[in-house]
C-alpha cells in the first residue's frame, strides 16, 4: 500500500486537487491537523438566513451547509472592509497566479 500525499504535501507539489480556481482550505479542531480541501457551490436565501453549500474535495467528499444569519453578513461586510482586505482584494498580479500554502493557521 503506497502512502497518500497530505493535502500540505499536495499543495507543495502542485497537484491537479489544489490547482482548482477557488479552492478554500478548511480545518477543524474535531479533525486535528487535518486539512480540507472544499469549494463553495451554492448560496441561497431560505428563510431568514443565506445558505451556503460547501464541498469538500480532499481528504473526503463532504456536502457542508452553513446558515449565514443577518448579523453573520454583516460581521463579513465589515470584515471585507478592512484595510488589509481590500489592498488583498485590489492585488491585480495575485489574481493571476496561484495561491501559496499559508503555513500554519
Amino acid at each position: 500500500m503506497s502512502a497518500q500525499a497530505t493535502p500540505k504535501q499536495q499543495a507543495a507539489a502542485g497537484s491537479t486537487a489544489t490547482t482548482r480556481r477557488g479552492t478554500m482550505l478548511m480545518r477543524s479542531t474535531g479533525l486535528g491537523k487535518t486539512e480540507l480541501l472544499a469549494e463553495i457551490v451554492g448560496l441561497k436565501r431560505q428563510g431568514d438566513y443565506l445558505i451556503m453549500e460547501v464541498h469538500t474535495i480532499s481528504p473526503v467528499h463532504w456536502k457542508i451547509r452553513s446558515g449565514l444569519s443577518r448579523r453573520d453578513l454583516w460581521m463579513l461586510i465589515k470584515a471585507l472592509m478592512s484595510f488589509e482586505v481590500i489592498a488583498y482584494l485590489l492585488n491585480l498580479k495575485a489574481w493571476s497566479k496561484e495561491p501559496g500554502h499559508p503555513g500554519e493557521y
